[in-house]
């Protein structure tokens, strides 16, 4: 809806001579720029206030984990920049939301990227915690033979090979030297 100074103005400007074609553009175009607006914006607008959740910048109000941005003056500038909304430092916009890329488990050093079960995101990158042993550990103890009975493992030291990815990337090695040997290493000289 147009504000009142915008009708005022087109009353005015009736009232002086103006055409009905120039008073419908006018009109138009005020209409216009208010539907352009978000209804949070619009109600700053009317009440010179935000929303609860959100906050002032500008003319417009800022969605709710977003700040308010103000650009530097460019020497020279007939204007100030105007400031916008916008993510916080150290955040990034990830589906909408402002989120911390360096801490973020669902979006770790990039929107969207996901840590596995059990790490936590440090820096960027997917880790395992300090006090946590599962997702480090090189082996799986499995004191009921289930994965074993899984892979059709026939007795026991076992492996597989994995990749970084966490998909089996060998077939199931039994016995001791059959480990070993998949793991690389030379069983004689360990022997030795």
């Amino acid at each position: 809806m147009p504000s009142d100074t915008a009708l005022d103005t087109i009353a005015r400007g009736l009232a002086q001579g103006m055409s009905r074609r120039e008073a419908l553009r006018k009109g138009g175009a005020a209409f216009v720029a208010a539907m352009a607006l978000s209804p949070s914006d619009a109600w700053a607008r009317v009440t010179g206030r935000c929303p609860h959740h959100r906050h002032r910048c500008g003319t417009k109000c800022c969605p709710s984990g977003e700040v308010c941005l103000h650009p530097k003056r460019r020497k020279h500038a007939k204007h100030p920049p105007k400031p916008r909304c916008g993510c916080p430092a150290n955040t990034k916009r990830c589906r909408g939301k402002c989120v911390r890329v360096r801490t973020d488990v669902h979006n770790c050093g990039r929107c969207g990227h996901k840590c596995g079960p059990g790490h936590i995101c440090a820096k960027g990158k997917c880790v395992c915690p300090p006090s946590h042993t599962v997702c480090r550990a090189p082996i799986l103890l499995d004191d009921e033979f289930a994965a074993g009975n899984a892979f059709g493992a026939a007795g026991t030291p076992s492996a597989v090979l994995v990749d970084k990815r966490g998909r089996v990337a060998s077939s199931v090695a039994v016995g001791a030297d059959a480990v070993l040997a998949l793991a690389g290493v030379d069983g004689a000289a360990i022997a030795a």
